[in-house]
């Protein structure tokens, strides 16, 4: 295990607990996590079913995946920003 990946694990668990204090704070915290992660899901399961249309796809791997979790859609949006900006893979 490298620098980088010590380093993306850090920022992803920063980001979970971010999200854990986001979630209790509403009234029904799971709710609203299942929610969020079902449409962060959906988002980055909809851009991928569009690729033939748009050429814009993403692949499935655990930073994907994890980002659209934690996030939701907006994780997803800026995903597909910084593709799209920058042509990050």
């Amino acid at each position: 295990m490298g620098i980088a990946d010590i380093a993306i694990f850090c920022v992803m668990a920063a980001i979970f607990i971010l999200m854990v204090k986001i979630y209790i704070k509403t009234r029904r915290p799971f709710a609203a996590a299942m929610g969020n992660m079902s449409l962060g899901l959906l988002g980055l399961l909809g851009i991928n079913l569009t690729t033939s249309f748009t050429s814009i796809g993403m692949v499935y791997n655990i930073f994907t995946v994890f980002t659209s979790l934690m996030l939701g859609l907006p994780g997803v949006i800026s995903m597909l920003i910084v593709k799209l900006m920058w042509g990050v893979a």
